[in-house]
């Protein structure tokens, strides 16, 4: 599982049910999102890094990012 705390325009923790996110420069809601992660059960753990690595895999894989590239370059020939 991951703890985002980070200033983007999208948020793929959450879009991935991947872990909790907390707002950047707050170290008080960081401290406090260890704590909740530390205290769920270890099955939800399992499930959150098991949801994260589906979601990188299905997003940002070599192969994914090889067709969007040849899809945009196959695009750009075209015009």
């Amino acid at each position: 599982p991951v703890l985002f705390c980070c200033s983007s325009s999208n948020n793929p923790v959450a879009e991935a049910d991947a872990g909790i996110t907390v707002p950047p420069e707050n170290p008080a809601a960081l401290a406090a999102a260890i704590i909740e992660m530390a205290s769920l059960p270890p099955a939800r753990r399992a499930e959150m890094g098991a949801a994260g690595r589906r979601y990188v895999e299905a997003h940002y894989a070599r192969a994914v990012i090889a067709r969007r590239y040849h899809a945009l370059f196959e695009e750009l020939l075209e015009r």
